[in-house]
């Protein structure tokens, strides 16, 4: 592996004292060849980075990227002391910024006119691992390098001055049409998601930007350089960045911990391949240094092609591989519609001509100019029979141009145009894998859900109740959930009752009945500050095992997020709601290595207990619910034996239950009023109510984008069968 990142060090390094001697280093096809190497490598680097920081739950990605700059710097220094010892030099040049083709020293380059170039791709490396993290939708984050492309535009454009500037700004129109259709159409945005993402396609843009260069006259080739960052000072600035943000941001102590669980090949393999990629393009989102790769007098759109193709192809892979994940992917056929116009707007928009008097069009995505027969005149023929007559050459010369242009069609067509027209058939044969793979099973009807066992011999004699777990909490927040869910006709025609139990110690008798006629609760209780809300909500369950409403919605006071909350409800409540969680969505794991990156995690003996004593039968993935403010119907409540909730609410309520000792706390901090198990419970209340399926945690939108394309009330919920709650209804008429 070392001696392979060392040579690939050698390939894309920018160090004359490696090119000096190699003027073949700079033919189109190195440059397909590092555009494939960097499609591969970027693809390699996104999903082991995914599967590390999700799946395996390593949230530190800051500190993976210190690991993988750790290695590059690594590499890069041994690759200059050794360049340094052979060409016989006392010291190594670290910081130059420039490829030299000539190998003639120029003592006005300086380092620091790749500085700005490199500062973007620093910023960009950090940002981008965040986006992976954050970004909840893999397959369409693949489809966001179309706006580094954007923010390139929108910079040359305002950097322009030319009569013909309107093109370009139709272009550019367009161009963000196709994007705002790509983020409108996304369904599992996140604050964070679409800060850290947006932001690393801007230094992406921007480093993109940066490092585009002029292009010279075939007279002054001889003493043209590129004004891109060598790989010393991208790593140089992008490990200070990082390290600076890893000092703020993540606990190095518990990220050295969780590293040395990690798989070593998996590792390996993830900083190998994230490595290679910033080698080969200064990043693993879009290949931005890939120019580099090609001769000067390469024409610009064909160079666009092969970074725009690389970026076609890392999408292809990376949203066919999504697929297969545990926390599946999913692109809209509008998303995918709008980033492939976008791609072709990118290759085919108008382009500055090469003298720059003008702005021409190019059709790039296939280069027909390289299979153009040459034209052959008939003086070229030559009449070597002396017997033959004009007329009789004439003919002649026509079968033999003949033959020439086609001798001529087929020596055209070379190893270059052989690899070209390989590569984009795998570009192309991968995204119909992806779109395949993509649009499998989509609906949720087409969807068998396993069947939930319920309580069907229950018959509720209310059809709503809310139950609120409150502390110190003012009265108007308790007002205005009321109000709130008041206003939505599904809730208010099944008139809702309000439970509300308070832990506040210093509330008295007289308060609590003041804080009834306040709220005009149904009942006030209060209770011992013990387990969080999930005591509250087990509490209330025992107390009203046999006077449960058809439906329950149990909420904390301080409702979290309570825009989206109210929202969530509004889209997905019906009447025969069975289950439905209304804090984060999307998020499941295995039972095997399960936890979350709030710093939650839970033994696998425990979760397969846990699911034994719900369905009877150990799981593979559970569906985690958050926040702890959820609605459940009361067949689903009672469809597990009571035992089970008595258990629970002792174990976070008894000083000596397993709950609060060794070896369950492995250390961790814990008390009554705030258990370690609480978080736990918190999370598991999918699994108690039986809606724990993979189907649910990929099709459901996040609180902020509420609804998708295609979609219904069964994304984000689990529905008890109509026919019971017809029953039920009718036997609640006929009382």
């Amino acid at each position: 592996m070392a001696l392979l990142l060392n040579h690939l060090v050698s390939f894309v390094s920018r160090d004359e004292m490696y090119h000096r001697g190699n003027p073949d280093f700079t033919w189109p096809s190195h440059g397909l060849m590092a555009a494939s190497l960097w499609t591969f490598s970027a693809s390699l680097s996104v999903l082991s980075t995914r599967y590390l920081l999700i799946e395996l739950n390593y949230h530190f990605p800051l500190h993976l990227l210190l690991v993988d700059l750790f290695v590059l710097s690594a590499f890069l220094v041994s690759h200059r002391f050794a360049s340094a010892l052979k060409a016989r030099y006392q010291t190594p040049r670290w910081l130059h910024a420039t490829i030299e083709y000539t190998g003639e020293s120029d003592p006005d380059e300086r380092w620091y006119q790749g500085l700005p170039t490199a500062i973007c791709t620093a910023a960009a490396l950090p940002l981008s691992m965040q986006a992976i993290l954050h970004w909840t939708n893999l397959s369409t984050l693949a489809l966001m390098p179309v706006f580094a492309y954007l923010f390139c535009d929108i910079w040359s454009l305002a950097s322009l001055r030319h009569s013909s500037i309107w093109i370009k700004f139709l272009e550019v129109i367009f161009h963000s049409a196709c994007c705002v259709v790509i983020l409108y159409d996304e369904y599992r945005l996140t604050p964070q998601g679409i800060i850290c993402t947006l932001l690393a396609m801007l230094f992406t843009g921007l480093a993109m930007s940066f490092s585009q260069t002029f292009r010279p006259s075939l007279v002054d080739l001889c003493s043209y350089r590129r004004r891109s960052p060598s790989p010393i000072t991208t790593a140089t600035v992008s490990l200070f960045i990082t390290l600076v943000w890893c000092a703020k941001k993540e606990d190095t102590l518990r990220a050295a911990e969780h590293i040395l669980d990690v798989d070593p090949m998996l590792l390996g393999l993830n900083v190998a391949s994230t490595v290679a990629a910033i080698l080969l393009g200064n990043s693993f989102v879009v290949p931005i240094s890939i120019q580099d790769c090609f001769s000067p007098e390469t024409r610009k759109d064909r160079v666009l092609t092969a970074q725009v193709s690389a970026t076609f192809g890392l999408t292809a892979i990376v949203g066919f591989a999504s697929s297969y994940l545990t926390m599946r992917s999913y692109a809209t056929a509008l998303q995918a519609g709008a980033f492939c116009l976008a791609v072709v707007c990118i290759i085919n928009g108008p382009q500055r001509a090469e003298d720059g008097s003008r702005w021409m069009f190019h059709s790039s995505l296939f280069d027909l100019e390289r299979f153009r027969p040459t034209h052959v005149s008939l003086d070229s023929v030559p009449l070597d029979d002396d017997e033959s007559s004009p007329a009789q050459g004439l003919l002649a010369g026509e079968e033999v141009d003949d033959e020439f242009h086609y001798e001529s069609w087929v020596r055209k067509i070379g190893t270059r145009s052989v690899l070209s027209i390989a590569a984009y058939a795998v570009i192309v044969l991968t995204w119909v894998g992806f779109l395949a793979c993509n649009f499998a099973n989509v609906s949720g009807s087409d969807i068998a859900e396993p069947l939930p066992q319920l309580d069907l011999a229950y018959q509720p004699a209310h059809g709503f109740d809310v139950v609120i777990s409150m502390y110190k909490e003012p009265v108007e927040s308790i007002q205005s959930i009321m109000e709130e869910l008041s206003a939505i006709p599904a809730i208010a025609q099944s008139s809702p009752r309000l439970f509300l139990y308070t832990k506040d110690e210093d509330m008295e008798p007289s308060d609590i009945a003041e804080l009834g006629n306040a709220t005009n609760a149904f009942k006030v209780i209060k209770l011992p500050n013990f387990g969080r809300e999930g005591e509250t909500y087990l509490e209330h369950i025992l107390l009203n095992w046999d006077s449960l409403a058809r439906q329950t919605l149990f909420v904390q006071a301080d409702v979290h997020n309570p825009r989206e909350f109210f929202n969530r409800v509004k889209d997905y409540y019906s009447p025969n709601t069975g289950m439905l969680s209304l804090g984060f969505s999307g998020k499941s794991c295995e039972t095997a290595n399960c936890g979350d990156r709030w710093n939650w995690y839970e033994e696998e003996g425990l979760l397969n207990d846990f699911c034994k004593r719900v369905d009877g039968e150990t799981c593979k993935n559970i569906l985690l619910s958050y926040k702890g403010q959820f609605i459940a119907s009361a067949k689903r409540i009672r469809a597990i034996d009571r035992e089970l909730y008595e258990e629970l609410k002792e174990a976070m309520t008894d000083a000596n239950s397993w709950a609060h000792k060794e070896p369950y706390l492995k250390g961790r901090p814990d008390s009554l009023n705030a258990p370690r198990f609480g978080y736990t419970m918190e999370r598991l209340w999918s699994v108690v109510m039986q809606c724990s399926t993979e189907e649910i945690a990929w099709r459901c939108p996040t609180l902020l984008s509420r609804t998708r394309r295609g979609g219904d009330i069964t994304d984000c919920q689990c529905l008890d069968p109509e026919d019971s709650f017809l029953n039920e209804t009718n036997s609640t008429i006929a009382t």
